[in-house]
């Protein structure tokens, strides 16, 4: 758990800064700062920087706050992409994966990578911040801290805390469109950031770094003007003052360079930036960072390059510490501050998502805790209510039983229903037959067309029954299974039951098609043209729906029923297709899916009388 405290810790070989905020709602407020200065412990390693780090931190009771770590500039990449609008993130995902895959080219590192969107500054209405790292350079700090017991929620760019350190600090200048630089000059390495509005539009890594002025403090005389540099008096770099220092002095020689990268950055930025905002002047430069504590230096600055120079950085107990930019940058992103929009970070999706789980963990353990108290709360109530449910269940039961006793009439009344049914339906199916014959032919007679021939109407049980009756003729004769008159020889007359099968009121054969053949006017050009407009006229009628020709598999075994009108009409004038049609009724007289089964108790259906 969180619990509203955050830390942002910036490591480096000389020294580590730690910045701590406290959220509170919306606020935020610097908690705890401090330093830790490496060199003057003695420290000669990685790994005893790592343990000494643990230990100091533990000494403030810091070590168990959610921690962002910041990860040198130069061991990192940014790109600003501009991508079309898009809602998806398997999309975007895909995109920000093909950018990747360029800058990897055909090399097989592994790039640990991160994005964010920003939409104001730099001219750009759909901006998205890349950052990425070689994924075995963060995988290698990760497994340090962890061998250390040093936490790491996430890993963040130097150069994005800084970012986010000046929207934090000053507000009022991120409003502005024009180009601003921001400079963290540190004893290792520097950084150097332009930004439009609050939009980071070049990062880049400076040689220089606070060593050299170091360096120039402990250098000795060296013959020329004769003139002694007023620089060698300094004792250390907080007593170099560069207003005060010559042209020929080893500190203003330092300071040269500074000038020199600062202007290579600048160029760099404007060769590659592609909109207007890159022919704009620098409105004006803010340092942060150790460097930023030499005396004058603002000043030297703010008169070579021409710009406004200003000193940046966190408050604490009211002296302004630039040193702590970066950290406190880091923590910010820590706690989500909605005045640091940039956050990135560079640990691997495995890991992310194992520190994700390791952080739900009470959650998890909060939510097996309620499922558990829940469980017995459950039981409890189901043991107190099982009594009443007894005995609601013992009246009911009673009455149950006063109800099975009227269940035998019910049945009787059932029974006598269905032998009404029984004798009733095939009296109307046979009773039917009649009309729907005659309405067939009169709907048939309005719908042919001139010169069709009409040959054959029977219901399809009948037209079915006949093309059985065929096949069964064919198979016989094909076999020569026959007697000795030319009948059948299948048939065994004592094999017959007495009684036929009784048929049951929903086993009743129901018609619910004709089938008619006809002869019809051949068309060379349009052969199934009649055939169309008369299942069409019939369609539209209200006998029949759904009318159409019969497939070739339907009709096959009736060629008894064109044999003798073929060698009939070879006699007449033009020539004839013929066709055979399915006509089902629009509705039946008898719906045997509304028709009652039979009881359990009662005649059991298909059983044989």
């Amino acid at each position: 758990m969180r619990n509203g405290l955050y830390l942002g810790l910036d490591i480096g070989a000389a020294g580590v800064k730690a910045v701590v905020v406290k959220k509170s709602g919306k606020e935020l407020a610097i908690e705890a700062a401090d330093e830790l200065h490496t060199l003057e412990e003695g420290i000669l390693n990685e790994k005893e920087l790592h343990s000494s780090v643990v230990q100091w931190l533990r000494a403030k009771k810091c070590d168990k706050l959610y921690t962002v770590i910041g990860l040198p500039q130069y061991l990192s990449q940014t790109m600003l992409k501009d991508f079309p609008p898009i809602k998806s993130s398997v999309k975007l995902n895909a995109l920000v994966a093909a950018e990747i895959s360029q800058v990897a080219g055909l090399s097989e590192e592994t790039l640990a990578h991160d994005y964010c969107q920003l939409n104001e500054g730099g001219g750009r209405a759909n901006g998205f911040l890349i950052g990425l790292c070689r994924e075995q350079t963060i995988r290698d700090r990760l497994t340090a801290y962890e061998i250390a017991e040093l936490r790491a929620d996430a890993i963040a760019l130097g150069g994005m805390a800084v970012a986010n350190a000046y929207l934090a600090l000053k507000p009022g200048e991120a409003v502005a469109e024009k180009p601003v630089l921001l400079l963290d000059l540190g004893r290792e390495n520097a950084v150097a950031v332009i930004m439009s509005g609050k939009m980071p539009l070049y990062v880049s890594s400076l040689m220089f770094s606070g060593e050299r002025f170091e360096q120039a403090v402990k250098s000795e005389n060296q013959p020329g003007d004769g003139k002694r540099r007023v620089s060698l008096s300094a004792k250390s770099v907080e007593e170099i003052n560069l207003m005060d220092e010559i042209g020929t002095s080893p500190v203003i020689l330092a300071a040269n360079l500074l000038e020199s990268e600062i202007q290579g950055v600048v160029e760099s930025w404007r060769a590659q930036e592609d909109f207007p905002v890159g022919k704009e002047p620098i409105a004006k430069v803010f340092v942060c960072g150790g460097v930023a504590k030499v005396k004058g230096l603002c000043e030297w600055l703010t008169e070579h390059l021409e710009t406004p120079v200003e000193i940046f950085g966190p408050t604490v107990d009211g002296v302004m510490r630039p040193e702590l930019a970066q950290a406190y940058g880091l923590a910010l992103q820590s706690a989500e501050d909605v005045n640091a929009p940039i956050r990135l970070s560079l640990i691997p999706s495995d890991i992310r998502w194992r520190n994700l789980r390791q952080a739900n963990w009470p959650y998890l353990a909060a939510a097996l805790a309620l499922l558990v108290a829940v469980f017995a709360l459950m039981n409890i109530c189901w043991y107190m209510r099982t009594s009443s449910f007894i005995t609601t269940y013992t009246a009911q039961h009673d009455a149950l039983e006063s109800c099975g006793n009227l269940i035998g009439r019910i049945t009787s009344a059932e029974n006598a229903l269905y032998e009404r049914e029984a004798k009733i339906v095939p009296l109307v199916e046979a009773g039917c037959q009649p009309v729907r014959m005659k309405k067939a032919l009169a709907e048939i007679a309005r719908a042919s067309g001139e010169g069709d021939w009409f040959v054959y109407l029977a219901d399809e049980a009948s037209y079915l029954q006949a093309r059985n009756d065929n096949r069964q003729d064919n198979k016989n004769a094909r076999s020569g299974n026959s007697d000795m008159f030319g009948g059948s020889g299948g048939n065994d007359v004592a094999g017959v039951p007495e009684f036929p099968v009784r048929l049951l009121p929903r086993e009743t054969d129901v018609t619910t098609k004709f089938i008619t053949a006809s002869y019809a006017p051949l068309k060379p050009s349009e052969p199934y043209a009649p055939a169309s407009e008369f299942a069409k006229k019939l369609n539209d009628g209200k006998i029949f729906k759904g009318v159409d020709i019969m497939q070739g598999k339907d009709s096959i075994g009736r060629e008894d029923i064109f044999t003798p009108w073929d060698r009939w009409i070879k006699g007449v004038r033009g020539s004839f297709k013929r066709f055979s049609f399915a006509l089902p009724f629009a509705d039946v007289d008898v719906r045997k899916e509304l028709l009652p089964e039979p009881s359990a108790k009662g005649k059991g259906k298909g059983k044989k009388k």
